[in-house]
């Protein structure tokens, strides 16, 4: 027969005639095709079960809780009004605070109804979780601000803070695209809040959606973070945590795929790293540095021209948009002298070094003294961490036999062991502002820094996927397998010995 006849009919048995040629049986292509349907199915589950927990947790807490019950109201509200209003150049006027630092108050103009925040509740997240239990009490004082007379008011006054210039505003964008939504369509200012929360809780689960189809491994470990009752009340409010654990979900997505796939990323994926570097810039700087590891991958997928403009370009549209803003416009709230602390820790840096890695040893302290529904989803979270990583070990045990030293183990492993460098520096970095800021430094007795709170590591726990994966090597042959192939050529060995 021709090669063309064999390539498409089996091999006639013995004694057949040209006439007797047998078709090819279409049974595997059926079940290929099954098995292919059997692998989408599976990829999909994890995001349903996350826009489950998610939908459902979020309609809990919008129904149980107003949107001006949590963490800092005085100053997620004003912003998000800011920015839906245009008002984010606001003037600003300077003044001392009771500390002796010296601040920037801006003042922001606008609707009674909406700066006034009547029925505000400022308390901790946890607490408004547990508060979602018995039902909020401030939520009935919060809707009176609907029957309010409107006037023309300006923040801050005796009576009424405004904290709109804390933090850059871009990051409430979400919020205020829900809040000025709200206002063309004429709704009330309690609903019009409500809405700004539902556009966040929307964004959030588009991005983190996006981060579990994305990510080639782990993507139990994300449904799960994406699911947290912690982390989906901060998404369904008017925070702005939400988008910037979004954001790190995303990042690790991305470059956990081209490590995976041993392909460098395209432009736009390039594009889109640097744009999320330099949102996360604008968030705060400590949630950037583990970008940083984008270092750590090699030539092949990623060349240090490459590198440099990633990480370079965005920093440089940082400090063009956010210094000046900073500068004429930012505003800090802080209870100690910032002065006084920064020369403390100048003058005595080992001691403050040996304070904040104090300080962080008790945060195995916190998770366990909280509320009792906190340290099960924490639970189940490790789990799924435990299960995804026995599942690649396994996977893994396919690779031929051969002798790894420290060295070798480490090199293979170098994007986890380095995140976990780079996420301790990122927590020595936000006690080190909370020194700063929440501390007074000179009289500070007790060898533990106050102020943190367990949602600034929130943004880290999508980092954990990078002990999913190891890098792509290429192993010379005569040193992996001298005695079953002594050639001298090179193959290239995914995880662990599928050539490539």
């Amino acid at each position: 027969m021709g090669a063309d006849t064999q390539g498409s009919e089996r091999t006639m048995p013995s004694g057949a005639g040209p006439g007797l040629a047998i078709k090819p049986a279409r049974s595997h292509d059926r079940s290929q095709s099954f098995r292919d349907r059997h692998r989408r199915l599976m990829r999909a589950i994890p995001v349903l079960v996350f826009v489950m927990l998610c939908l459902s947790e979020s309609a809990w807490f919008m129904a149980r809780l107003g949107p001006l019950t949590s963490p800092d109201p005085d100053m997620h509200g004003p912003t998000i009004y800011s920015l839906a209003t245009g008002r984010i150049f606001s003037p600003v006027h300077r003044e001392v605070d009771a500390f002796g630092n010296p601040v920037k108050r801006q003042s922001l103009s606008g609707d009674s109804q909406f700066l006034f925040l009547g029925g505000k509740r400022n308390i901790l997240d946890m607490d408004a979780i547990q508060l979602s239990l018995k039902g909020d009490p401030g939520t009935w004082q919060q809707r009176l601000s609907n029957n309010q007379p409107r006037q023309q008011v300006s923040i801050p006054d005796r009576h009424h803070a405004n904290r709109s210039n804390q933090y850059f505003p871009l990051l409430y964008l979400p919020q205020a695209i829900g809040l000025r939504t709200a206002m063309w369509s004429g709704m009330t200012p309690y609903s019009s809040w409500q809405m700004a929360r539902i556009t966040n809780v929307i964004v959030f689960m588009l991005l983190w959606g996006t981060a579990i189809c994305m990510i080639p491994r782990g993507k139990w470990v994300l449904a799960v973070i994406g699911g947290m009752p912690s982390i989906v009340f901060l998404a369904s409010s008017l925070m702005s945590d939400g988008n910037i654990i979004a954001l790190c979900g995303i990042f690790a997505a991305i470059v956990l795929k081209c490590i995976e796939t041993n392909r460098p990323l395209a432009r736009s994926g390039r594009f889109i790293v640097g744009l999320l570097f330099l949102l996360l810039l604008y968030s705060k700087i400590l949630y950037a540095v583990p970008v940083l590891v984008l270092l750590l991958l090699p030539h092949r997928l990623m060349t240090a021209k490459v590198k440099a403009g990633i990480l370079l370009v965005p920093m440089a549209v940082f400090a063009a948009t956010y210094m000046p803003w900073s500068m004429h416009f930012g505003g800090m709230l802080a209870i100690g002298n910032i002065a006084r602390n920064t020369h403390q820790m100048i003058a005595h840096p080992l001691h403050t070094a040996m304070v904040i890695l104090r300080s962080m040893t008790n945060l195995p302290h916190m998770f366990v003294h909280q509320p009792i529904w906190f340290l099960p989803q924490f639970i189940v979270l490790l789990a799924a961490w435990l299960f995804s990583l026995i599942c690649v070990l396994s996977r893994n045990q396919s690779v031929a036999a051969y002798r790894r030293g420290p060295w070798q183990w480490l090199s293979e492993n170098r994007y986890f062991a380095g995140m976990l460098v780079l996420c301790f520096i990122s927590i020595f970095m936000m006690y080190g502002a909370l020194a700063l800021t929440w501390n007074n430094l000179q009289a500070l007795n007790a060898d533990r820094l106050g102020a943190f709170q367990v949602r600034y590591i929130y943004p880290l726990l999508s980092l954990s996927t990078f002990a999913l994966v190891s890098d792509a090597r290429c192993v010379d042959n005569r040193e992996f397998m001298p005695r079953l192939q002594p050639s001298h050529d090179r193959t290239c060995y995914l995880k662990g010995g599928e050539a490539l």
